[in-house]
């Protein structure tokens, strides 16, 4: 699953890595479904292992002061130490999005993160009531952070971000952080699809991709999908490979484009507009998730397995926060006596969002626009003042 997702679990490649015929293991566990059953249960197991090791640590009570430091290295091993516990627990939420097969799992998984995170804000003397606001943050930061930092410098990118976070639980009032890293990428400029013929198919394969996963992108899906003929898609995208690549393009230049601000506000600006506008861009009032949304976890989630999709992956995690920011700034010029935003602040609360998400798929689907609309409201209103 850490390799390909979920749609390379199959009886018979687990086999082989197992050294057990096809047979036995649908034996053992009847069929694929068992089999992905038992592999997220078997996470969960892991995930709470981490968890408790890391509680161990904080038996005696330490300092408020040391939180900076001990947030830091519990992320960065959250995000690149466990990798593969990450990896797996993304295909659950993206599961649960799809179907209610395993949502049960999911959401014991949303509810223990949250516990874990109020039991660590307990150890350092914090508000504990902020554990779903941690939880968010490192879902997120795991989220956009699916690979270890190749240089020093995507490495104080992710340090800074928490280190800013932090200071931010333990006092509100903390200064602005360093951002250079996300500034030096954004100079870069953002890969186009070459041609109208081709930019006309990507919707159609970003729909595939959000309902049925990477296993279900073929060109004859894309092209059933987009209503073109199989010799088009075939013809611009020639490999399954750059059809992937195209799909991740698509997508990046859409979390990077700049929409007018006036086509994003429906009134007033206040942080309950603002919940609305982004929960209401990730999940339906009916509870089905937006297949642009599921695209992009899982697309993401690709990136980090895949080099050829890692500089995209860079360019989409410098950018995230842009739109935010200049939202944000336009809520709090009608809001008297609130902090004003930055860009890192922009970053954090985009993150804080896409951190949220999973956690709203867990859910019954009557329930998840409502519970992520609260969820991000609520964030946004602790760090904006």
């Amino acid at each position: 699953m850490t390799k390909t997702g979920t749609h390379g679990v199959t009886s018979r490649a687990v086999g082989d890595l197992s050294g057990v015929k096809a047979s036995g293991v649908n034996y053992y566990f009847g069929g694929r479904e068992g089999l992905l059953t038992s592999a997220f249960e078997l996470t969960r197991v892991r995930a709470d292992q981490w968890r408790e090791r890391w509680l161990s640590g904080l038996a005696d009570g330490p300092p408020v002061g040391a939180f900076h430091g001990w947030f830091a290295m519990a992320l960065q091993d959250h995000a690149f130490g466990q990798a593969p516990i990450r990896s797996v627990l993304r295909e659950l939420s993206l599961d649960a999005a799809r179907s209610p097969l395993r949502q049960s799992l999911a959401l014991a998984e949303s509810e223990a993160a949250d516990g874990f995170w109020a039991e660590v804000l307990k150890a350092f003397s914090l508000d504990a009531t902020r554990a779903g606001l941690v939880a968010d943050f490192a879902s997120g930061m795991a989220t956009l952070h699916t690979h270890r930092p190749g240089s020093p410098l995507q490495l104080a990118w992710f340090a800074e971000t928490c280190t800013r976070f932090s200071a931010r639980i333990v006092d509100p009032s903390a200064t602005a952080g360093w951002d250079g890293w996300r500034l030096a990428l954004l100079e870069r400029p953002s890969h186009q699809p070459d041609g109208d013929r081709g930019a006309a198919l990507l919707p159609g394969a970003v729909a595939v991709v959000g309902r049925h996963g990477l296993g279900g992108l073929t060109h004859r899906a894309v092209a059933r999908e987009a209503g073109a003929s199989l010799a088009a898609v075939t013809g611009r995208f020639p490999t399954r490979a750059a059809l992937v690549q195209g799909v991740f393009e698509a997508l990046q230049a859409d979390l990077l484009r700049e929409p007018p601000l006036e086509s994003l506000r429906g009134g007033p600006m206040n942080p309950g507009t603002l919940a609305l506008g982004i929960a209401g861009s990730a999940i339906s009032p009916d509870g089905a998730p937006a297949t642009t949304m599921l695209a992009i976890i899982e697309l993401l989630g690709a990136a980090g397995r895949d080099p050829q999709l890692l500089e995209g992956l860079l360019v989409v995690r410098a950018g995230r926060g842009e739109t935010t920011l200049r939202l944000g700034s336009a809520m709090l010029a009608e809001r008297q006596g609130a902090r004003q935003i930055d860009s890192l602040d922009a970053h954090t609360l985009s993150t804080l969002s896409f951190g949220a998400i999973p956690g709203a798929f867990a859910r019954d689907p009557a329930a998840r626009q409502d519970w992520l609309i609260r969820r991000i409201h609520s964030h946004y209103d602790w760090l904006t003042g």
